[in-house]
Protein backbone atom coordinates (compact mmCIF):
# COMPACT_ATOMS: atom_id res chain seq x y z
CA UNK A 1 0.00 0.00 0.00
CA UNK A 2 1.12 3.07 -1.00
CA UNK A 3 1.72 6.37 1.45
CA UNK A 4 1.05 9.86 0.90
CA UNK A 5 3.32 10.58 3.95
CA UNK A 6 4.83 9.23 7.22
CA UNK A 7 6.00 11.36 10.27
CA UNK A 8 6.40 11.51 13.40
CA UNK A 9 4.28 13.32 16.30
CA UNK A 10 5.81 15.53 19.17
CA UNK A 11 5.18 12.00 21.02
CA UNK A 12 7.79 10.10 19.25
CA UNK A 13 4.45 7.69 17.16
CA UNK A 14 5.28 7.67 13.71
CA UNK A 15 1.63 8.22 11.67
CA UNK A 16 1.25 6.90 8.16
CA UNK A 17 -1.30 8.51 5.70
CA UNK A 18 -1.75 5.90 3.24
CA UNK A 19 -3.56 6.07 0.21
CA UNK A 20 -6.85 4.29 0.66
CA UNK A 21 -7.21 6.11 4.14
CA UNK A 22 -7.22 9.54 1.91
CA UNK A 23 -9.43 8.47 -0.46
CA UNK A 24 -11.97 7.91 2.52
CA UNK A 25 -10.76 11.40 4.01
CA UNK A 26 -11.58 12.76 0.56
CA UNK A 27 -14.82 10.94 0.65
CA UNK A 28 -16.53 11.18 3.55
CA UNK A 29 -15.10 14.51 5.34
CA UNK A 30 -14.71 16.86 1.88
CA UNK A 31 -12.98 19.78 3.89
CA UNK A 32 -10.32 18.73 4.13
CA UNK A 33 -8.53 20.09 1.03
CA UNK A 34 -5.04 18.96 1.29
CA UNK A 35 -3.00 16.05 3.10
CA UNK A 36 -0.41 18.96 4.17
CA UNK A 37 -3.28 20.33 6.09
CA UNK A 38 -3.71 16.84 8.34
CA UNK A 39 0.32 16.84 8.34
CA UNK A 40 0.23 20.15 9.85
CA UNK A 41 -2.69 19.84 12.29
CA UNK A 42 -0.59 16.42 13.87
CA UNK A 43 2.97 18.56 13.57
CA UNK A 44 2.32 21.76 14.52
CA UNK A 45 -1.11 21.73 16.55
CA UNK A 46 -2.80 24.46 18.03
CA UNK A 47 -4.25 22.22 21.01
CA UNK A 48 -3.55 18.15 21.64
CA UNK A 49 -5.99 16.39 23.95
CA UNK A 50 -5.14 12.90 24.54
CA UNK A 51 -7.89 10.38 25.95
CA UNK A 52 -6.62 7.71 27.67
CA UNK A 53 -9.73 5.41 27.10
CA UNK A 54 -10.34 5.64 23.93
CA UNK A 55 -6.19 5.68 23.21
CA UNK A 56 -6.64 8.50 20.93
CA UNK A 57 -4.87 12.09 20.31
CA UNK A 58 -7.06 14.87 18.92
CA UNK A 59 -5.00 17.28 17.14
CA UNK A 60 -6.73 21.30 16.37
CA UNK A 61 -5.50 23.36 13.95
CA UNK A 62 -7.16 26.67 12.70
CA UNK A 63 -6.44 27.44 9.24
CA UNK A 64 -7.70 31.09 8.32
CA UNK A 65 -7.78 30.47 4.51
CA UNK A 66 -10.51 28.51 4.79
CA UNK A 67 -13.81 29.20 3.28
CA UNK A 68 -16.08 27.29 5.76
CA UNK A 69 -17.22 28.63 8.93
CA UNK A 70 -15.46 26.18 10.89
CA UNK A 71 -11.68 26.91 10.56
CA UNK A 72 -10.43 24.96 12.39
CA UNK A 73 -9.26 21.18 11.68
CA UNK A 74 -9.51 18.34 13.90
CA UNK A 75 -7.26 14.77 13.13
CA UNK A 76 -7.72 11.93 15.63
CA UNK A 77 -4.74 9.40 15.66
CA UNK A 78 -5.34 6.38 16.99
Amino acid sequence: MSNIFEIVDKTGKTITLTKERWAHIRTKHGLVEEPEEIQQTILNSDKSIFIEEKNKIYHYKYFKHKKQVSKFLKVVVK
